[in-house]
């Protein structure tokens, strides 16, 4: 299910989806639903409260992958993005140690800098690992890996560039506040 501009929600697809379930997990505000499709390797996650109308089947569930641990999987998930984790440095403030050991967890490997900066080895689903670095800008670096250090920089200058073009039409402003006044 996702938001129309309706503010309500439709479903994504005509068929209904059947998941082997796994487990849960609380993220951003939201309870999500960590499960894999039947034939499939990958888990997916899906929020809770999006969820209509579930049914509870007689088949049986197919166990997790072999190896697979699920309490590290979901650490590793900075948001619920599902996909292959990564190892990434990162070159942080020492005001953000208790964020990233909290987030990332007490394994986490690091080294003091004696800047008054510190590096910690992380592991990660890249696009979430980005969108976590974005909200500590100023005090947090990606180092390694260069892929994932250069799709943040392509990112920043997008953002750079829209932030810094000007508004062309002030109907599109005028839109907006009428909108925001009706409510």
């Amino acid at each position: 299910m996702e938001y129309g501009m309706d503010k309500k929600l439709h479903p994504r697809r005509e068929r209904p989806y059947q998941v082997h379930p796994y487990g849960l997990c609380f993220a951003n505000g939201n309870y999500y639903l960590i499960c894999r499709y039947p034939g499939y390797d990958t888990l997916s996650h899906y929020r809770v409260d999006r969820i209509q109308n579930p049914v509870l089947t007689q088949e049986p569930r197919d166990p997790l992958p072999k190896g697979l641990d699920l309490s590290r999987y979901v650490r590793e998930r900075v948001y619920q993005i599902s996909g292959t984790s990564i190892q990434a440095v990162l070159r942080c403030e020492n005001s953000l140690l208790s964020d990233i050991l909290d987030r990332f967890g007490l394994d986490t490997m690091l080294h003091d800098n004696g800047d008054g900066t510190f590096d910690a080895v992380v592991t990660a689903e890249p696009e979430g690992l980005k969108f976590w670095a974005m909200q500590y800008l100023e005090r947090c670096e990606i180092r390694k890996p260069q892929r994932l250090r250069q799709e943040l920089a392509r990112t920043l200058r997008e953002g750079w560039e829209l932030y810094c073009s000007p508004l062309t039409s002030a109907d599109d402003h005028q839109t907006i506040e009428e909108e925001t006044q009706d409510e």
